[in-house]
């Protein structure tokens, strides 16, 4: 049976929702380590919306805040993960470091077109950013709204 499919689209996935602010700014819920070195899930979900599709391009901008808790000295670490639905994960980007992130939160972003391969070339797919700090319970993390995904795709019938 062939495969049809309808003509190219694309949808802005918008990662964060939350409460109005008077400056229009909005995080998700502040994200915490516990244990030093090991990955903590800031967000992760399942994208589903439009059923089964071939992904063309995907391109996404992410920005989280990060700070320690307490300690001067601290580092955190941040990548985003993506699969094919219940696939292998694969690195969108490289872990991004930031040594001595000091106690105030600071954003950082990471923005730009994926490669599509082979354990990500299609809808649905899981999505996850995680995060690291190399010292105990003293990594904070949160999403910021200016946060999205847009694959491009093709739908199948």
């Amino acid at each position: 049976m062939p495969i049809i499919y309808q003509s190219i689209a694309d949808l802005w996935l918008w990662l964060v929702g939350a409460d109005g602010t008077a400056d229009g700014v909005q995080y998700g819920d502040v994200i915490s380590t516990t244990t030093a070195d090991e990955d903590v899930i800031i967000f992760e979900d399942a994208m589903g919306y439009v059923g089964e599709a071939d992904l063309i391009g995907f391109y996404y901008i992410l920005v989280c805040a990060f700070k320690a808790n307490s300690s001067g000295t601290a580092d955190v670490k941040w990548k985003a993960q993506i699969r094919n639905k219940d696939g292998t994960w694969v690195d969108l980007f490289a872990y991004q470091t930031y040594a001595d992130i000091g106690t105030s939160y600071l954003d950082k972003k990471m923005e730009g077109y994926a490669k599509l391969q082979t354990n990500f070339n299609e809808m649905p797919f899981d999505f996850r950013i995680v995060f690291q700090c190399n010292e105990l319970n003293e990594g904070r993390a949160k999403l910021k709204n200016s946060s999205l995904l847009k694959p491009i795709y093709k739908r199948r019938f």
